[in-house]
C-alpha cells in the first residue's frame, strides 16, 4: 500500500494503531513498532484496550522511547486526563468523550479544546 501511495503521489497519511482495540498481539510491542516503521507508516496510534479506555502511560512512554515517528493517543482522552498525555504524544484522537447520547456534544468539544489551549499556553 505504501509503495502504491508513493506511485500515485497520494498525500494521505497512514497512522498505524499499536494496540488495535479489542485485540491481542502475538509479537512483542517493540517488534510491532519495528514492523510499522519498516512498512513506512507516518505515525503511531496508542490506544487503550477497549473503546473509550485510557491509554496506559507506561506503554505510551515505552512507545515514545522506541520510535521517532509521531505518536497519537487514540482513546480515552477527556478533560481529567489530557494533561497526563501532554508532552508524551504529538496529538490525540477523541471520539467517545465528545459524544452524549450518540451525538457530538459541542460543549464537550469546546471544553476539551479550552483545556488543550491552556496547556499549550503553558509551554
Amino acid at each position: 500500500i505504501m509503495r502504491y501511495r508513493r506511485f500515485i503521489d497520494c498525500k494521505a497519511k497512514v497512522y498505524a494503531d499499536v494496540n488495535v482495540k479489542h485485540s491481542h498481539h502475538i509479537v512483542k510491542i517493540e517488534e510491532y513498532i519495528e514492523n510499522v516503521e519498516r512498512s513506512l507508516a507516518d505515525a503511531l496510534i496508542v490506544t487503550g484496550r477497549r473503546t473509550g479506555d485510557e491509554v496506559d502511560l507506561e506503554e505510551l512512554k515505552f512507545v515514545k522511547s522506541h520510535t521517532n515517528l509521531p505518536i497519537f493517543v487514540g482513546s480515552g482522552v477527556n478533560p481529567g486526563n489530557i494533561s497526563r498525555y501532554f508532552g508524551l504524544c504529538d496529538g490525540v484522537i477523541v471520539g467517545t468523550y465528545f459524544k452524549s447520547e450518540g451525538k457530538v456534544d459541542v460543549r464537550r468539544v469546546k471544553r476539551l479544546i479550552e483545556i488543550r489551549n491552556s496547556l499549550m499556553r503553558g509551554l
